[in-house]
């Protein structure tokens, strides 16, 4: 009896370019290193997961991130981190893979 050769199934991913939106592990907004918890900028969309691919993740302290005037109750801090974050992606792709992977939903 001879073994069969098992098939030889390999996923093929596309090589991305993490983007670094900031270098050292402090708070995006203050800087502080007090109770940091990542932020995927583009999550609240169902679009985290493409955050997570693409390296658009910021640290944050907990006021800045979750707090009463954090990024997830601010409006205009969302909307300058998004903003940020889009100009960071252009510079390393383009605009138009930008609108593809995150569905045209953010217009910074």
């Amino acid at each position: 009896m001879t073994a069969c050769p098992k098939p030889n199934f390999k996923r093929i991913k596309d090589k991305v370019v993490k983007i670094k939106l900031q270098e050292e592990k402090c708070c995006w907004l203050c800087g502080s290193s007090y109770a940091l918890s990542p932020h995927h900028v583009f999550g609240n969309t169902g679009n985290r997961p493409m955050s997570e691919k693409y390296g658009l993740v910021v640290l944050m302290c907990i006021n800045h991130h979750t707090g009463d005037s954090g990024v997830h109750f601010n409006k205009e801090l969302r909307d300058r981190l998004q903003a940020f974050a889009k100009q960071e992606f252009i510079k390393i792709y383009s605009e138009e893979l930008f609108y593809k992977e995150f569905r045209g939903r953010y217009e910074c």
